[in-house]
């Protein structure tokens, strides 16, 4: 009776009895309510976690943007085809200095170390006449014809509407005699070494 010291009768006994069976059932519905709430949770915070890792990226395939500044280096740096004005230092995009477009040139532009680039650049007036350069010649002949090779081999044909400048005397040179239409095509092939 040393449980129960404080406590004087039997009705008294009973009373804590039921109390103590009431708070046991309840005790045993919470923890079953919260194994529910468990099984019920996880899944969800699971499908959860997945759907957020699913936007964070964890490798960045740059070799599609990196082709894209390699190619367009040659149209837009001043290192490449474009006319410069050296006079005032500034370059003019659009417009292909004649001068410019030279094997010499073309090979001074880049060096192009994550994957092998050869390409061919042809120049195409209005009058129907064309102009033609390669960047590393050889291997472009070598590797053109190679285009079942899978992932091996990527070949990648642009076109863009230029103005071809010949400024041989020292004109201006935005007029009609210095300047012709024409289309200029880069077809690069790029092999993974």
């Amino acid at each position: 009776m040393k449980i129960y010291s404080n406590i004087k009768t039997i009705k008294e006994i009973k009373t804590v009895s039921v109390f103590r069976k009431r708070i046991y059932k309840k005790a045993m519905s919470d923890v079953l309510l919260f194994a529910i709430r468990m099984f019920v949770l996880i899944p969800i915070l699971f499908l959860l976690n997945m759907y957020a890792n699913s936007f964070i990226i964890s490798s960045v395939n740059t070799d599609n943007v990196e082709r894209e500044i390699i190619l367009e280096r040659f149209l837009y740096s001043c290192d490449g085809f474009i006319y410069n004005d050296n006079s005032i230092g500034r370059c003019y995009p659009g417009y292909v200095d004649i001068l410019k477009f030279s094997q010499s040139n073309i090979s001074s532009v880049l060096m192009y170390q994550a994957k092998f680039l050869s390409a061919k650049f042809t120049l195409e007036y209005d009058d129907g006449t064309s102009q033609t350069a390669y960047y590393d010649e050889k291997h472009y002949k070598k590797y053109s014809d190679m285009s079942g090779l899978g992932s091996m081999v990527e070949r990648v044909n642009k076109k863009y509407f230029v103005i071809v400048v010949n400024q041989t005397n020292g004109d201006n040179f935005f007029t009609p005699k210095n300047t012709k239409n024409a289309v200029l095509t880069i077809d690069a092939v790029i092999v993974d070494v």
